[in-house]
């Protein structure tokens, strides 16, 4: 990912998770989508690539019911660890928490009814054997369902940091894994990935969404936490951090409308059937 590895260790985990409730303004609208083109029924089996500290977990176990379950899984530990604690506190007994790599799934064959991945698939390297794994996991008439983000131009406030080193004068950084989030943003690729994998009925609809900040710091302090903005900072001397910070000021100052900072963005759904 492009914060490295590091992002998602004990310490940004219980960050990620304290942060649920700022994800939840923002992409509760999208992630709903996301669980009605997965058509969840009560009962149920629901696999969700790329938890995280668990958010679509629990809602989609929460749409399954006791009857349903849902396998909540991720490649980082740390974030899993996040995901089963809350897990516990909503007090679900119908999700587990399982570590593994979206590109190698490992489930029984036909086992799941579908399969959700919110904002994880533009992290696997190789998205051909991902879409090969939901196809094995699902089950006749299963559906997959996941978001990711649409392309960098359409998600400007995610590129905040970026524009601030090179606003503020300096080289824009050359690693190329910064836009890692953004790599998927082209329907055209991701209709025939998920045809290629055996999915049919497939469709790729963007979904537009704003993100609000009460104040200025708040927003900065998004950009800076967010993957892109925390491994830009990581990589900033001392001596160019505070020029590049007021850049970025500036830059959100751009989007007040009246006493509040909105910034708009888009994510690309897409669905597919068994």
């Amino acid at each position: 990912m492009s914060a490295g590895s590091d992002f998602w260790d004990a310490a940004g985990a219980a960050r990620w998770r304290s942060l649920a409730e700022a994800r939840a303004r923002y992409l509760g609208r999208p992630t709903l989508r996301m669980l009605d083109a997965a058509e969840l029924s009560p009962g149920d089996a629901v696999l969700d690539l790329g938890t995280g500290t668990g958010d679509s977990a629990l809602l989609a176990g929460r749409r399954v019911g006791a009857t349903g379950r849902v396998l909540a899984t991720d490649l980082s530990a740390a974030m899993l660890a996040g995901a089963a604690a809350a897990v516990a506190a909503a007090g679900l007994a119908n999700v587990e928490t399982r570590v593994m790599d979206a590109a190698a799934i490992d489930v029984e064959p036909e086992s799941f009814d579908a399969v959700i991945a919110r904002l994880s698939l533009q992290f696997v390297p190789d998205l051909a054997a991902a879409m090969a794994g939901v196809n094995r996991a699902l089950r006749s008439g299963g559906r997959l369902a996941a978001l990711v983000w649409d392309a960098a131009e359409s998600n400007r406030f995610m590129l905040a940091a970026l524009d601030g080193v090179e606003q503020a004068g300096f080289e824009r950084p050359a690693d190329p894994t910064l836009l890692g989030p953004f790599q998927l943003g082209d329907r055209g690729r991701l209709e025939a990935e998920l045809r290629r994998a055996g999915l049919v009925d497939v469709t790729v609809e963007r979904i537009s969404l704003e993100r609000r900040f009460s104040t200025l710091e708040s927003a900065a302090e998004a950009v800076w936490e967010s993957t892109i903005g925390a491994a830009v900072w990581r990589d900033l001397d001392g001596e160019r951090r505070p020029a590049v910070a007021a850049r970025v000021l500036e830059i959100l100052e751009a989007g007040r409308s009246g006493d509040e900072l909105a910034f708009p963005g888009a994510l690309l759904l897409l669905s597919g059937t068994c």
